[in-house]
């Protein structure tokens, strides 16, 4: 993988200077999906976790990781929608806090509708600010007793199964994949760098099969739990069939589009 795409998270715990207080890596970036959890990081700066791209395909133990914060959503693995974001925040700071942006629902006494300032509640509603999206709630709830039921590491082990079927399947078309070999090190995505990636991602959303595009990181292909095995490889199949016919061509934008490929 490229210098740019992997991020020694160590060097840059030694390289931050005394003014930093606080840190927040993601362990799963969307580009790479290369795992890099780092527990150290903790020695020298409050470390806030961004845990969107992990959560709901790998187990994360933010205790064991010595996080103060964590912070995500259900959109993308935990099978939600829009609107339900969540916060980790280590119990022992919660009451040293003092959110910057609140609203009412985190008042101690929201439904009393005081004036004046936040007298803020010392639980986890400190963190909360106006009325949250009850629809989204609802929404996202099936998503996670379907997780639960699951179970984490059961979506890991599969997921490292697919993602190495189509990690190994690419290579072995000589296409580039800025994705780790090593599994331990591996989120739950493969991103594909074949030649016209851009062209062929749209190509591949047009015959209704569910990637997507990032520059310099290629087609992203995230199996999850209620996928095949027989999937991945259709969808490498498609991608060379793609290539073969030249059908990207049909989906090549205008410059004046102006997308960064």
């Amino acid at each position: 993988m490229s210098n740019f795409r992997r991020c020694n998270i160590f060097i840059t715990s030694n390289a931050v200077s005394e003014r930093v207080s606080n840190l927040c890596p993601a362990p799963i970036p969307s580009g790479s999906t290369l795992k890099h959890f780092s527990p150290r990081l903790t020695k020298r700066l409050c470390l806030f976790l961004f845990v969107f791209q992990a959560t709901g395909t790998m187990p994360v133990d933010v205790r064991g990781l010595g996080a103060d914060f964590a912070v995500g959503g259900v959109l993308k693995w935990l099978c939600g929608g829009p609107g339900v974001a969540y916060l980790y925040a280590r119990e022992d700071l919660r009451h040293k806090l003092r959110p910057a942006l609140t609203g009412w629902l985190a008042h101690r006494r929201p439904f009393n509708f005081e004036p004046g300032e936040i007298d803020p509640r010392e639980d986890s509603y400190r963190f909360l600010n106006g009325t949250p999206h009850i629809p989204a709630l609802y929404a996202c709830q099936p998503g996670l007793a379907i997780l639960t039921k699951v179970g984490t590491q059961a979506i890991r082990e599969k997921s490292i199964r697919m993602t190495t079927r189509l990690l190994e399947g690419a290579r072995a078309r000589g296409w580039r994949v800025n994705t780790a070999q090593n599994a331990e090190d591996r989120g739950g995505t493969v991103s594909v760098d074949c030649p016209h990636a851009f062209e062929v991602c749209r190509e591949l959303l047009a015959r209704e099969i569910l990637v997507d595009y990032r520059p310099q990181a290629g087609i992203r292909i995230s199996p999850h739990f209620y996928n095949q095995e027989e999937e991945c490889d259709f969808a490498l199949s498609q991608i060379e069939e793609i290539l073969n016919t030249r059908a990207w061509e049909k989906q090549v934008l205008a410059p004046e589009a102006g997308l960064k490929r």
